[in-house]
């Protein structure tokens, strides 16, 4: 029997963890990520495999249909903005799905970073922390209810229309037939015309959205508040020059213990902090291009594929004339989507703005009463953080401007469909 291993299974604790306790428990629960006392490992693998395909075929239907009619009427606006969407999505979880050990090796290191953290944390710092989990919950949440909310909304619809009728109505208007919300969303029976695909697979494939997508972007949105949290706890600990905050190794200890008079000890401490506040950055900007090369490829097509989704949902809305329920489902899926997008771009910002002020930091400590081996040390130290951390999805940079550029973008292509489907 093919035997699967996972080449980093990882520790209870992680899945308990705060910071990201709901996105790596649903990315067990799919199979992308595995615990230690996991043993059918092949059959997580085969259960990841088979969500990453059936994002590829969702896909290639929606697409097909598209080829087939590309004229935009009657909610084709919408099926297009779907499947784009879930061009995207797939897009993140065929990069998911390869690189398995760069998540687990992230999040392996997330974890250990979170224990050495707590270690020596105040109470102000773990304050912070707690600020991070709520705020981390509330992004979570803000993306998940109204994903669930409209995906309710098509199914509730879809077996109303089972139970007292069919799944077609007269529009009483020109007595012509009106697909459900959820046909329109994935008109597969369009391409093949039977009970499985036009019912069946469209039910499954609206499930399998809900979970992924947001379940993607909010997980990854909880790494990058992690870097923020990692850059405020640095910036903390540098600005107060706390030395009670240094971790010594254990020959360090032996050292420290044999140095003669307090001022000695804490000028020792001080150029381990300076040391401490090199090798952080290090591990940070490691952390930070291990997430760039995780989320490059599947957020630059974001780039592209969110204002042409934009663009499509807005069509839908002015020129559809949609029904009361069809406005509710857009508007909360509009939402959704420009909160995903708002979300990367803001909090690539943010990184980038933290990490700028950690040389204020170090600065606005009492350098100037330091012996010269420490100031040259703390000069080291301002050097390194010069360059500021910046995340970009292949060449396009992830900041308020570029989210900006994108909305832009969807008003343009939203402009020129108007005008060409007239």
């Amino acid at each position: 029997m093919m035997q699967i291993t996972y080449r980093y299974p990882l520790n209870e604790k992680i899945f308990k963890n705060k910071l990201l306790r709901a996105q790596v428990i649903t990315l067990r629960y799919i199979g992308y990520i595995v615990k230690e006392n996991d043993k059918y490992q092949l059959f997580h693998y085969c259960r990841s495999a088979f969500f990453t395909f059936s994002y590829a075929v969702c896909f290639a239907l929606g697409f097909s249909k598209l080829v087939l009619h590309p004229q935009f009427t009657g909610g084709s606006a919408m099926s297009a903005a779907t499947t784009f969407l879930y061009l995207s999505t797939g897009i993140a979880f065929n990069a998911a799905f390869f690189q398995k050990e760069r998540i687990a090796r992230m999040l392996i290191f997330l974890q250990k970073d979170v224990d050495k953290f707590l270690i020596k944390s105040d109470e102000q710092e773990e304050k912070l922390f707690e600020e991070m989990h709520k705020y981390i919950k509330a992004i979570t949440v803000s993306i998940w209810i109204p994903t669930a909310v409209a995906a309710f909304i098509a199914y509730v619809e879809a077996f109303y229309r089972i139970a007292f009728g069919s799944f077609w109505y007269p529009t009483g208007e020109d007595d012509s037939d009106t697909p459900t919300l959820l046909n329109r969303l994935f008109p597969f029976g369009d391409v093949f015309d039977n009970t499985f695909f036009g019912f069946f697979l469209p039910l499954y494939a609206l499930l399998i959205g809900v979970v992924a997508i947001p379940l993607w972007h909010t997980f990854i949105t909880s790494l990058m508040i992690y870097v923020i949290l990692k850059w405020k706890v640095m910036h903390k600990r540098l600005s107060e020059m706390d030395v009670s905050k240094v971790i010594l190794e254990p020959n360090e200890i032996l050292y420290h213990s044999s140095l003669v008079g307090d001022e000695n000890k804490i000028n020792f401490l001080r150029e381990r902090m300076c040391k401490f506040c090199v090798v952080e950055q290090i591990r940070i900007r490691w952390f930070a291009r291990e997430l760039q090369e995780l989320i490059g490829i599947p957020v630059f097509a974001d780039f592209i594929i969110f204002s042409i989704l934009i663009c499509f949902l807005f069509y839908e809305l002015v020129t559809g004339n949609p029904t009361n329920m069809d406005f509710v489902f857009m508007c909360l899926y509009l939402f959704v989507m420009s909160s995903i997008l708002w979300l990367y771009h803001w909090h690539a910002t943010l990184i980038k703005e933290n990490s700028v002020e950690m040389g204020f930091a170090i600065y606005s400590c009492d350098w100037y009463n330091y012996p010269i081996k420490v100031q040259k040390l703390i000069q080291m130290a301002m050097i390194i953080t010069a360059r500021p951390l910046e995340i970009k999805a292949v060449l396009v940079p992830l900041s308020l401007t570029t989210f900006i550029d994108i909305i832009r973008a969807a008003y343009s292509y939203f402009s020129l469909l108007r005008k060409t489907s007239r």
